[in-house]
């Protein structure tokens, strides 16, 4: 059995302070985006990591802000949710990551649907999470690798990155793993700066 010990609070670069919620168990962030939009969380196991969503990339956050001051339309929503891990993390621009390239390694193919995630609750913030569990390919190739981050993208391959986050800490994944987020473990968050994260 593997022990993970944490701090109580840490400081990630590009994040700032994050601190250890004591009722809920996970990481949360004291740094507000542009958009007010809150951080995703998410626990993935095997091995067992938790995650801190740094938010939306820059041009999803200007494609949020065009939509609602009229200057350009939405686009339609992507019909699945197509979600990596990082071995090195994007800047805000979605650009310079490193995905993971474990033999079997894909990212996993999640539609968007209610089946998927949940209805939007809560108001302080607004939460959709996973109903299902979203499972990655077992690392079956020798040696380990190091997780961290994960990103949200509109494709199987190439195609838009979304949203990305970073890993807190980052995690090793060695042979015979098969890392996933348990159900209802990510989280993705809407609301107001004075909202509780």
């Amino acid at each position: 059995m593997n022990v993970l010990c944490v701090p109580s609070s840490i400081v990630v670069p590009g994040v700032g302070k994050v601190e250890k919620d004591p009722r809920t168990g996970l990481w949360r962030t004291f740094k507000f985006f542009e958009t007010h939009l809150g951080p995703v969380r998410g626990i993935i196991s095997q091995p067992w990591f938790d995650a801190l969503m740094e938010g939306l990339t820059d041009a999803e956050e200007a494609n949020v802000l065009e939509y609602y001051t009229g200057g350009v339309a939405m686009a339609s929503a992507d019909a699945s949710t197509f979600v990596s891990l990082f071995s090195t993390n994007p800047s805000d621009a979605g650009s310079g990551a490193t995905e993971h390239s474990w033999a079997g390694y894909a990212r996993v193919d999640f539609t968007n649907n209610q089946t998927n995630w949940s209805d939007a609750t809560g108001t302080a913030p607004t939460v959709v999470s996973n109903d299902v569990a979203i499972a990655f390919s077992q690392k079956t190739d020798a040696g380990s690798v190091s997780g961290t981050g994960f990103g949200i993208h509109s494709a199987v391959t190439a195609g838009s990155l979304r949203l990305f986050g970073a890993l807190s800490p980052t995690v090793s994944i060695s042979q015979n793993d098969t890392p996933s987020f348990a159900i209802g473990a990510l989280d993705h968050q809407l609301g107001d700066p004075g909202d509780t994260y």
